[in-house]
């Protein structure tokens, strides 16, 4: 039981290493609203929804004893509003104000309410239209070459050009703002996060008492109050300080896996490197890509799961996973991401590429999730960890590379440039995930980490937890229930993200050296000065500092 709770729960980290280590871009190179679509009424299932907020049963009874009907406006307000009242009892009851938070609970409690789910145009966007957009490249490569006008010819090129950024940015903001609407229901609390994920991960992968004892046993539940105890701020530390020795660790094994003479590395005892090098040659890529095939299906399919469920509006609590994970939407769901991750490995790279950014954004949402962090103070602190990380990765580690004429490729200049160049320069055996990326005749002609999307999206998560929060504030004493729609028109904190983002990777591209660069370091800053600069407009920058 021990081991299953740990592995399921270290299952993150890998993906999460593989992200960090390729946080830049490695080539020369919507306004937002909250938006739940409904499932269609039901009665609530408010149990689930205190259960994952881990409130006592007295509250639990008392929130769920109405059975009083709504209409669905009044639902689109109820089932946004729930989360973040029950958000502010479980805080209230950690710090031992349990009376004044079950208050607060009945006092907002809602009879009746239909479970939300994420847009189905989103998932179409990001899992459909975005893979098939991705067929004008060939298409304008056939005209270049095709043409005979050199001004034409010219002006495809740089069309061509300026498209494959616009596609890659596209993509990574698409991922930015699903990952935050994704992570906007996820709890607070790391432990009860790492619980609600692990269900989600493993529905339809294990059978039904693996996934009880998962979710529900002694040794299960010891884990994840203990993860409960871990504060934000060293959630907040711990991040990029696991990456940075994720990078390095990386770096060393491709170093022993390139260094063409073991008597060169004179600290080792030259039969032990031979060894090594051979072991790491011939069983370290099969064992790699069998890990990575696992992950990249357990994580795509519950988004593909997700995705299919928001078409059907066939939604499920976590707590109904549990008692029931068999039915036909989870199990088309592990097998359409077992098709496309073996598509991914066995297909040819001009035809699968696409497959396999979609793959990547389904990976990069659920770490994105994973990583939530409860406070704004937390989230600017791990993010400026992570800025640092990302630049020190670039700029201030090509001391560590090996003399001239050692090093493979021989055009890294940094050990960031290093390991993400190993997953494009074709020495792999197999697929390497972690960068979305533009193919065209067979070759990888740009490419962008997919920690250039994970990272922000702490920021965007933040950003629409707030404004759900401040909607449900500014509209709990309002009568008319269409206030709460026409005030989703109003998330300006989740804009501002996007809108900061989009910023940042245009001055990216202003700033391009024509090498690797830390993307970061143009991202994060632009959109917190987006957030900071909104909150200051709308007079609630001390607000905002305290959330």
């Amino acid at each position: 039981c021990n081991r299953l709770v740990l592995l399921s729960s270290c299952l993150l980290l890998p993906i999460l290493a593989e992200c960090g280590q390729t946080a830049f871009v490695v080539s020369n190179i919507q306004g937002s609203r909250i938006s739940p679509c409904l499932s269609g009424p039901i009665q609530q299932d408010v149990l689930g929804l205190n259960r994952q907020c881990g409130l006592p049963s007295k509250i639990q009874n008392k929130f769920s004893s109405s059975g009083k009907s709504t209409t669905k406006k009044q639902q689109f307000r109820s089932v946004n509003c729930n989360s973040v009242v029950l958000n502010r009892a479980r805080v209230q009851l950690k710090s031992g104000n349990s009376e004044d938070a079950e208050e607060t609970v009945i006092a907002n409690q809602s009879p009746s309410a239909t479970i939300s789910t994420i847009s189905f145009w989103r998932y179409i966007w990001l899992l459909a239209a975005l893979p098939l957009l991705s067929g004008i490249f060939p298409m304008l490569v056939d005209a270049a070459q095709q043409t005979t006008v050199t001004e034409d010819r010219r002006f495809i090129i740089i069309l061509f050009l300026i498209l494959k950024r616009v596609y890659l940015y596209t993509a990574a903001l698409s991922i930015v703002d699903m990952a935050a609407r994704r992570a906007s229901s996820v709890p607070l609390e790391l432990g009860q996060r790492l619980q609600q994920l692990n269900i989600e991960l493993f529905s339809n992968i294990v059978d039904k008492e693996q996934l009880q004892v998962l979710s529900e046993g002694e040794a299960a539940q010891k884990t994840y109050e203990s993860l409960d105890k871990v504060e934000g701020k060293d959630q907040a530390l711990f991040l990029p300080l696991f990456l940075a020795t994720l990078l390095l660790g990386s770096f060393y094994v491709l170093q022993l896996q390139t260094v063409p003479d073991p008597s060169m590395a004179s600290d080792v005892d030259p039969e032990v490197l031979s060894a090594l090098k051979d072991l790491l040659k011939y069983i370290g890529p099969y064992w790699t890509a069998f890990t990575n095939a696992a992950v990249c299906i357990i994580f795509s399919r519950a988004e593909f799961e997700a995705a299919i469920r928001s078409f059907t509006g066939n939604s499920k609590e976590s707590e109904e996973l549990v008692t029931d994970n068999t039915d036909f939407t989870g199990k088309l769901a592990l097998l359409l991401s077992s098709l496309a991750v073996v598509g991914c490995y066995a297909g040819p790279l001009n035809v699968v590429w696409p497959i396999r950014n979609v793959i990547n954004s389904c990976l990069a949402i659920t770490v994105a999730r994973a990583i939530q962090l409860p406070k704004f103070a937390y989230v600017v602190a791990a993010l400026g960890g992570l800025v640092l990380y990302d630049t020190i990765g670039v700029y201030g580690s090509s001391f560590l590379l090996p003399a001239a004429g050692a090093a493979e490729p021989a055009t890294a200049t940094s050990v960031m440039e290093t390991v993400a160049r190993s997953k494009l320069d074709g020495s792999s055996l197999f697929w390497q995930p972690g960068l979305l990326s533009v193919v065209v005749n067979g070759r990888t002609t740009d490419a962008l980490g997919l920690g250039d999307a994970i990272f922000p999206a702490l920021l965007a998560g933040w950003a629409i937890r707030h404004d759900r929060e401040e909607i449900c504030s500014t509209d709990a004493s309002a009568d008319d229930s269409n206030s709460f729609i026409d005030s989703q028109k109003t998330s300006w904190y989740l804009q501002s993200c996007l809108g900061g983002y989009a910023i940042g990777c245009f001055l990216q591209e202003v700033f391009n050296t024509g090498n690797g660069q830390p993307a970061l370091l143009f991202l994060i800053p632009s959109m917190l000065i987006a957030v900071l600069g909104t909150a200051t407009v709308r007079g609630e920058l001390s607000d905002v500092l305290r959330s």
